[in-house]
């Protein structure tokens, strides 16, 4: 956070007052931790829920545990190869964008991405 705000110019400090920033700045950083609690909270849950389930599937019936363990294994692998597929540029830019008519807009010429 120091580092940004030493680029910012001197005129920024000049024009705004010292609450307006302090209060920029500590709402980002508030908002930053909450969003990090969350995101910690939702991974750290949803393996505890994978493995409580996996524990029970083993206990009532061990195929369906077996059976949910290969599921999980190949929709991560799936994943990574979607994540991956999508990193790649496209090859040409969308050339026309389909637009319903009653809308009446020009999609003449290239939309790149």
């Amino acid at each position: 956070m120091g580092d940004v705000l030493k680029r910012v110019p001197l005129g920024y400090f000049s024009q705004n007052s010292v609450g307006d920033i302090l209060a920029g700045v500590t709402t980002e950083l508030s908002t930053l931790e909450l969003q990090g609690m969350k995101m910690v909270d939702v991974i750290i849950n949803g393996y505890a829920k994978f493995i409580a389930i996996v524990l029970c599937l083993i206990f009532f019936s061990p195929v369906a545990a077996v059976i949910s363990v290969v599921g999980v294994v190949l929709s991560a692998l799936a994943y990574r190869v979607s994540a991956g597929i999508a990193k790649e540029p496209l090859r040409q830019p969308i050339m026309r964008w389909k637009i319903c008519p009653m809308q009446r807009l020009n999609t003449s010429g290239a939309f790149p991405l």
